[in-house]
């Protein structure tokens, strides 16, 4: 039956035609002789005149639409040859024109000069009717043709007829060389895929932008609904490839911006049709192991920034809406439990839990974890281009995205881990950028302390002290590597008045006025003064020329210990542990003399 389909435009229309001889020629004339045939004596000259008209017609026609197929083999990338027949009514039209031919011939032939019977006049009529469609025909059909040659619209069609069976191209067991080319020829995505690259090639960008994203979205909603994890990776691989092969001619062409960030926002639009189906981001756990570093790696040997850019936006984006909008509750997660195990050692787990338990699992860790650690490959790649724009809208983006985590209280328990853990994120990498010098003041680093770490503070966050901790941990390295300096400690000074303390100093000095206020702000506080007498310590056994930086310390120690006693704060011990380091601060004098006796 599919191989009779295959000419189904000579067979409908041989069929009608052959239908209505039948009915002319054994029934009763359908009209009455109005146009007296029967005493017409040039007959043969109205059937030279049917078949010489619809042969220049015809010549006519496939002349222009060649024109105009060889145009939009150009615009389109679609092969003429292979695609005359994709507007079908064209192709109906030209076969029944044809036929029209041939039956005007044969009845030229059938029909006698004179004594006409009653199914001979039908026939001329017969005829006639066929001519006076044909040319009725003309204009409409093509116009229906000269509107279907547009890229956008065939690309619209191709991507319509795109299904859960249509995606899969299978050429098993097929031998012959030119049959599978074709079966790769008319799939759908493939016709689709050529049609965006074309429309690139003469700067159609908006339109390719467009197909790009209905495609996503076609293909996004196949891999959500479908139940095989096997054909969900097959169509992951096709969607991959469909936004590599554009991504490769795209990085060819100038002006490709357009196109290499609709490529970022249709990858956004995926995440959010899993907000609306409320579905788990594992479906793209494969798109996401496979994809994602690819593109990164292309941008950064083409010197993309500002796509790059796009890219870090994106990442953060879809892990944001994903927490605030897709993300169950904190004793609905098995992998947070040892999280929540370290601060409620009573909490107990759950022994009986459901299979959309181990769903919910599922789903933080590929946000948390995987896609979360996508920064750390922009990251590390940043390091490598000693990129510091990159490096420093890396931080930024995480500290906003930690911000909206602390506004949006996804949950308790998650909302702590996620600062823990994008503070470490932030921390470790600042270490690593100024070990290989992409880093070389502190003046580099932007974003390193989260602009809202006093309010976790204030909030009483669990995880507030361990995220002044990843901080301090920092500037303890730092001075190892004498990358510690006065954008850190602060003590810059302008006619005696300070201009800068440093975003330790800041914290240190918050918590010292609110001291009473929680315990969280004492533990704080506590590990500001630790981390400023760890630093004292240091540069006393390692003396160099950093004396300076050395009576900063003092400062800072000397500010804190001023707040507290202004403010009345009954912490005896603190008080005196206060005033004993700042009293054992070393003087100038004694420690340069120190420092050459070493």
């Amino acid at each position: 039956m599919s191989k009779v389909l295959n000419y189904k435009y000579i067979i409908y229309p041989f069929v009608a035609i052959f239908l209505g001889c039948l009915a002319f020629w054994y029934s009763p004339p359908f009209v009455p002789d109005c146009f007296k045939i029967e005493s017409y004596g040039k007959r043969y000259e109205l059937f030279n005149l049917i078949i010489g008209s619809l042969v220049s017609i015809m010549g006519i026609y496939i002349t222009v639409s060649l024109v105009a197929y060889e145009f939009f083999k150009q615009k389109s990338g679609v092969d003429f040859n292979k695609s005359f027949l994709i507007n079908s009514l064209s192709a109906y039209y030209i076969s029944f024109s044809v036929l029209t031919i041939i039956v005007a011939f044969l009845s030229s032939i059938i029909v006698p000069i004179d004594n006409l019977s009653a199914n001979e006049i039908s026939i001329i009529y017969f005829n006639i009717f066929l001519f006076v469609l044909i040319i009725s025909f003309l204009i409409p059909v093509a116009f229906n043709l000269f509107s279907s040659l547009k890229p956008e619209k065939l690309a619209s069609e191709e991507i319509d007829k795109i299904d859960s069976k249509s995606i899969f191209i299978s050429n098993n067991g097929i031998s012959d060389i030119d049959k599978s080319a074709e079966i790769f020829e008319n799939d759908h995505l493939i016709k689709v895929t050529n049609i965006v690259i074309a429309l690139i090639s003469v700067s159609e960008s908006i339109k390719a932008q467009l197909i790009i994203r209905k495609t996503t979205s076609k293909l996004s909603n196949l891999i959500i609904d479908g139940k095989n994890p096997k054909d969900k990776e097959y169509i992951i691989e096709r969607l991959i490839t469909f936004y590599i092969k554009i991504i490769d001619f795209a990085l060819l062409q100038p002006n490709n911006a357009g196109i290499l960030r609709c490529i970022w926002n249709s990858i956004e639009s995926m995440y959010f049709d899993l907000i609306k189906k409320k579905e788990t981001s594992f479906h793209y756990e494969k798109f996401r192991e496979k994809f994602f570093e690819r593109y990164i790696s292309r941008l950064f040997t083409h010197n993309k920034e500002e796509e790059i850019i796009e890219g870090i936006e994106t990442v953060k984006n879809i892990i944001q809406n994903q927490l605030i909008s897709n993300m169950s509750e904190d004793k609905e997660i098995l992998h947070l439990y040892g999280f929540i195990n370290d601060f409620e050692p009573d909490f107990k787990n759950l022994d009986d839990y459901s299979d959309a338990n181990i769903e919910d699992s599922k789903h933080w860790d590929e946000i948390t974890h995987n896609t979360l650690d996508l920064f750390s490959i922009i990251i590390n790649k940043s390091i490598a281009f000693k990129n510091l724009d990159l490096l420093n809208k890396c931080f930024e983006k995480l500290d906003e995205l930690s911000f909206q985590i602390y506004l949006n209280e996804i949950g308790k328990y998650k909302s702590a881990f996620l600062h823990i853990k994008i503070a470490t994120i932030i921390s470790d990498y600042a270490c690593r950028a100024f070990q290989k010098n992409v880093f070389e003041e502190g003046s580099d680093a932007k974003r390193i302390l989260p602009i809202h770490l006093e309010m976790l503070i204030k909030s009483e966050v669990v995880s507030a002290r361990m995220v002044l901790q990843k901080y301090c941990y920092l500037l303890i390295y730092l001075q190892k590597l004498n990358k510690l300096d006065r954008w850190f400690l602060g003590g810059i000074k302008m006619n005696d008045f300070m201009v800068s303390e440093g975003d330790l100093g800041h914290i240190a000095r918050r918590c010292a006025y609110t001291y009473n206020q929680n315990k969280i702000t004492q533990s704080c506080l506590d590990d500001c003064i630790e981390t400023y007498i760890i630093l004292k310590e240091y540069y006393e056994s390692h003396k160099n020329d950093n004396f300076d930086l050395y009576m900063v310390l003092k400062d800072r120690l000397s500010s804190i210990l001023g707040i507290l006693l202004d403010c009345n704060v009954e912490n005896e011990s603190l008080i005196e542990r206060l005033k004993t380091q700042i009293e054992s601060f070393t003087p100038k004098e004694d420690y340069f003399l120190e420092k050459l006796s070493i």
